[in-house]
Order: structure tokens, then sequence, then C-alpha cells
């Protein structure tokens, strides 16, 4: 259960948990678990959750190699069958890891998606499509200003429908955060005005 403190190098809170794991796992009696009859066993806690997630990660990654560290974690929490409160909450994180529903998004092929702030395209805001994405996909944005901040989670196309920086612009709605902040390896961002991040980058490796 979070948050926790982080009291090394420098003292943090951070958002826990990340995501849940199934416990209480039936297995053959390694390391002295189970019960007398040594026929079956039953491992518990974050002990065995903890390596169930692992494997579920590892198992994705081996099947679709070109992805990612940034494309399997958010592959991860977006496949999760929410737990506890709707979202995001401190007890179950993102919720509890599926192992299929995560391989069908991994496997599902690219889409492509438009942004107009006038209601024109599938949605209204570049961060709600990007919210709405999985690894791949293409985010078309129609001419205008859009006041936001972006976290692109993973690899994306995103450009303007004219390729024209000085009609399509995304503005910092935060100064004091890029406009992008992305963490795939191999993102394309074209086509747009990026301005009003006071700090030194609009876009964010």
């Amino acid at each position: 259960r979070g948050p926790v403190t982080i009291a090394y190098p420098t003292r943090e809170t951070r958002l826990k948990t990340d995501i849940s794991g199934i416990d209480r796992v039936s297995i053959t009696g390694a390391g002295g678990f189970g019960y007398p009859d040594g026929e079956s066993a039953c491992f518990s806690g974050t002990s065995a959750s903890a390596p169930h997630v692992a494997a579920v990660a590892g198992l994705v990654w081996s099947a679709f190699p070109e992805k990612s560290a940034a494309d399997i974690r958010t592959l991860l929490y977006s496949s999760a069958v929410d737990s506890g409160d709707p979202g995001y909450d401190p007890v179950f994180g993102h919720g509890r890891v599926d192992a299929f529903r995560m391989y069908e998004l991994a496997a599902a092929k690219p889409g492509t998606f438009s942004v107009d702030a006038s209601g024109g395209g599938d949605f209204l805001s570049l961060s709600e499509a990007v919210n709405n994405s999985k690894p791949g996909d293409t985010v078309l944005i129609h001419p205008g200003t859009y006041e936001e901040n972006v976290d692109v989670p993973w690899n994306l196309t995103i450009r303007s429908f004219s390729g024209n920086p000085e009609d399509t612009v995304i503005e910092s709605a935060d100064p004091e955060k890029p406009v992008f902040r992305v963490h795939g390896n191999a993102s394309l961002i074209s086509g747009l005005g990026v301005r009003g991040s006071g700090q030194n980058f609009g876009v964010y490796l």
C-alpha cells in the first residue's frame, strides 16, 4: 500500500503500488514451501506476485522483441484489470496483471487517429488521443493551437495534417514542464510548432 517514502539518495515520496500480481500460487515444494505431505505448496506474498508479474512481462517481450522497455511497461499497466477504486489507486496500482490482455494489446495492428479541437476528429486533444493509443499508432493533428503537456509513453508517430508548424502549434499548458515528454526510443514528431515551455526544451527525450 502506498505512497511510500524513499530516504536515499534524497528524500522523496513515490506513488506505489505500481501493479498487482497473483499470489498464493501452487508450486511443487521448491524453497521449502508447502504442506507436511510434501505434495503441494502455496506460495504467498510479494515474493510470489513479483516474479509472476516479471514472467508475464518477459513472455510478452520475448514475443515482441522490437518493443522498448517503455512499451512493455505501459502495455503491462494499460492491460491490467482495474481493481479497487476506478483507475490508479495506491492499493492495487494500475490493477491486476493480465497476460492474455497484455499479449492482445501488444499484437494489435497500429491504427491512425485524428485530433481536432473543433470536434471534427476522433479526439478533441492530443493528450486524449495519446492516452487511447497503443505502440506504433499514428496521431494526425488538424490545424489549431492546442494548450497541452503531452506524455508520450511509447513509440508513436505524431504529426500535423498540413505539415506546417506555423498553423499547428502545441503550446505548453504548464510552462514549468516540457511540451512533449517522450519515453519511447523510436517516436516521430513532425510538422508541429512547439512553444511556451519555460524550460530549455520543448521536447524531452
